[in-house]
């Protein structure tokens, strides 16, 4: 690809940012559901029912 080597490297730079964060909201969005399964039905339920998935 032809153009301004500065500009190549900001697009690419920038692409890879866009990459981080698409990633850092699909690892916030996987926490968010076992904090709100232990929000609704409490900690030690939410521990039971992963317990009882490991076997």
């Amino acid at each position: 690809m032809k153009g301004n080597p500065e500009v190549l490297r900001y697009l690419n730079l920038a692409l890879k940012n866009e990459d981080v964060l698409e990633s850092a909201e699909q690892h916030v969005e996987w926490l968010e559901t076992p904090l709100a399964l232990v929000e609704r039905v409490g900690l030690q339920n939410y521990e039971q029912s992963q317990m009882g998935s490991a076997g």
